[in-house]
Order: structure tokens, then C-alpha cells, then sequence
């Protein structure tokens, strides 16, 4: 997404770059942690009677149905199930 001129940021860049790299750590793992609750929200929201690992069933397939095959993420699926 190309919204943000150019000049706007390269000061988002450089006010960035001027933390320390465990600042900046830490600024991403707070986005990954802002965007797995976001995802967790909205699968609970369609279908707020889910168990724990309906949950992270539901979670897995949003994140990686795309990165296995349909049967890779069968087999990954059942063996969330049958934790």
C-alpha cells in the first residue's frame, strides 16, 4: 500500500531507526501481538462458541492454508484436535 508520500516516510523511517533495536524489537512484537488478537476477535466474533482448539484451529487456517497443501493442513488440524 503506497498511501504515505514519499517525504512523510522517510521521517517514519528515520524516527524508527532512531530507537534502539530493542525498541524496535519490542514495537514488533507489539504489532504481532495487536494483529493475532485482531484475527482471534474476529473468528470469535463469527463464531463465538468455539473451544480452545477450535480456536487455534481457526487461527492456524486464517494464517497458513496458504502455505500447505489442503491435505498437509488436514493432518496439521487433526493433530491440533487430538492435543
Amino acid at each position: 500500500m503506497q498511501d504515505t508520500a514519499s517525504h512523510i516516510r522517510k521521517i517514519q523511517a528515520g524516527i524508527v531507526l532512531a530507537k534502539s533495536e530493542p525498541q524496535r524489537n519490542e514495537m514488533g512484537f507489539e504489532m504481532i501481538d495487536s494483529v493475532y488478537a485482531i484475527v482471534k476477535n474476529a473468528i470469535l466474533e463469527k463464531d463465538p462458541g468455539l473451544s480452545g482448539r477450535e480456536l487455534i484451529v481457526e487461527i492456524f487456517k486464517r494464517y497458513y492454508t496458504n502455505d500447505f497443501s489442503e491435505d498437509e493442513v488436514n493432518q496439521i488440524v487433526q493433530g491440533i484436535l487430538a492435543l
